[in-house]
């Protein structure tokens, strides 16, 4: 560079010099533009939402998603909240531990999106009365209940397949109130609403029966956890990452002008990316968590390299204009081939048949373009606005790195054949991870939802459910006995398969009739030969 240039008497020749010397030259202008863009971009965050549902995870065209919606539309759509209810004495069939299911099964219908609950005192048990069958409530005043009475309610119970092993546990030593909503969207944007009322209820009933256990679990408590998770983990990873940053800047910068640039970029970077993602419509997922500290470290790789390479033209004399001038030209080109190789690696995602997958490659591909722009045009521009950081002559505070660069290049060949080892090793033990989609194994010990369900599938019943929809292909086909009895063999079937704990079907309702009728008989709990 000549002496005219640097003294800044002339423009650079080339289009792109001519465009960093712009750069330089006018910062409050370039101020203006970026931070600009910032806000009309980071704007679209007022309308954030972000959607928990278990559903966002398949696109529209995703059979299996068309399938249980078909499901769906032709019986109901519902979520769950199932309260676990868990005496000290271990003994679900006592008048105080039965007066406690009763009540919490009454308030329980007071949830909102209700639409049926389901426990061991409202099960409706059918008696035959000579020509009468008689249907009530399982359980009706429990504080009034003889010794005779509690026995006989838990000897029903404990032989009634409808209950066993769905709201009772086979010992009695806990029991469930199963809760179906139904919401207004499958985004799980109710979820955190329900869960602030159960948690209210748990709340009451744990303070006025402080020896009984009241847990919380099902697909909206799932929902409600997830969404906190998600809100927590984006707030503490950006925390924890931005102090680590912000040590690691301070001891490579010693320049507190340069870490607060970097901060600005960092967070600039992400409102940018954030809010043009949200203003497309797209709703936050857990998968996009993630996104922040992924931008963070390329914001940062962008801004260390200018910052450094400033300070270093700095330590070289040059007036404060030409040395960012200089940074600029060194590192445009290397800093823009990271930024668009990694925002090309992550479009690649775009082939995934996962749409918060695609979301979060996306929103890293602008979150890593808007790093690139902000490093090259806002930081340049603002550090020109700051006073010239303050920097020593000698470099005697990087020795350590030039005794580690001597190292490297002296013994080259035993450092080549260590790294291929250690880094092989690491590549050989790649193959020991497994891939786990069990949504409850995303949450640890710490977390209520996942106790709560540890306790339900090891002790009462299990927490993922199976649908089948079976068509009779006629009108009021279901009531053929021939069907009915087609539906108990698959229903006997599945009781027959590993991991499966619990069976509903039509037929088991029918069965229960047909015992019923013939005076309790447990000989007759089969699917009748006839309609008649």
């Amino acid at each position: 560079m000549s002496e005219a240039v640097r003294a800044g008497a002339v423009r650079p020749a080339s289009r792109v010099q001519s465009v960093l010397w712009f750069v330089v030259n006018h910062p409050v202008r370039l101020l203006l533009v970026t931070v600009l863009l910032a806000l009309v971009t980071g704007a679209g965050l007022q309308h954030a939402s972000i959607n928990n549902s278990d559903r966002a995870l398949f696109a529209r065209d995703n059979p299996g998603l068309q399938q249980l919606e078909a499901v769906e539309s032709r019986f109901t759509k519902d979520d769950s909240v199932v309260i676990i209810v868990r005496p000290h004495d271990g003994d679900v069939f006592t008048r105080r531990n039965l007066t406690l299911l009763s009540e919490l099964t009454e308030q329980a219908w007071t949830i909102p999106h209700t639409q049926r609950v389901d426990s061991l005192t409202n099960f409706q048990h059918t008696e035959v009365d000579g020509d009468d069958l008689n249907v009530t409530d399982l359980v009706s005043d429990p504080d009034r209940l003889s010794d005779g009475e509690l026995v006989r309610i838990r000897d029903i119970a404990l032989r009634e397949p409808n209950l066993v092993r769905n709201v009772v546990s086979e010992r009695g030593h806990a029991a469930t109130i199963n809760v179906s909503v139904v919401t207004e969207s499958d985004g799980g944007r109710e979820a955190p609403a329900i869960m602030e009322y159960v948690e209210a209820l748990q709340a009451d009933f744990r303070a006025r029966y402080p020896d009984v256990d009241i847990l919380l679990t099902g697909m909206v408590a799932f929902k409600a956890a997830s969404q906190a998770t998600t809100e927590h983990e984006i707030k503490t990873t950006s925390l924890f990452s931005m102090a680590a940053i912000l040590l690691c800047l301070l001891v490579m910068l010693r320049s507190v002008s340069g870490v607060f640039v970097t901060l600005l970029v960092i967070t600039l970077s992400n409102l940018i990316a954030m809010g043009t993602m949200v203003w497309f419509g797209v709703e936050i997922t857990p998968v996009m968590a993630g996104a922040p500290a992924i931008i963070l470290t390329l914001a940062v790789a962008d801004s260390i390299h200018l910052l450094i390479s400033y300070q270093q033209f700095l330590r070289e004399g040059h007036a404060k204009q030409v040395a960012m001038y200089e940074s600029l030209r060194v590192n445009a080109a290397p800093v823009f081939l990271t930024s668009i190789t990694t925002a090309i690696g992550f479009l690649c995602l775009n082939a995934s048949q996962s749409p918060p997958f695609v979301d979060m490659a996306n929103l890293v591909t602008i979150g890593v373009m808007a790093a690139w722009l902000l490093s090259m045009v806002f930081l340049p521009a603002l550090m020109m606005l700051l006073p010239a950081p303050k920097v020593t002559q000698r470099n005697e505070r990087h020795a350590w790195m030039d005794h580690l660069a001597d190292f490297v290049i002296d013994h080259r060949k035993p450092v080549l054949v260590v790294s291929v080892l250690v880094f092989g090793g690491l590549a050989a033990l790649s193959v020991k991870n497994q891939f786990n989609d069990v949504w409850i194994d995303y949450f640890d010990e710490t977390y209520e939802v996942r106790r709560a369900t540890d306790f339900m599938v090891q002790d009462i019943t299990g927490h993922h459910r199976l649908q089948f929809a079976f068509p009779s292909g006629v009108a009021n086909g279901i009531m053929d006995p021939a069907y009915m009895q087609g539906l108990d063999r698959f229903a006997e079937w599945a009781r027959q398969q590993p991991g499966v704990k619990y069976v509903s079907s039509f037929s088991d309702t029918i069965k229960r009739l047909n015992r019923d009728m013939h005076g309790g008989d447990p000989a007759f709990y089969k699917v009748p030969e006839s309609g008649s």
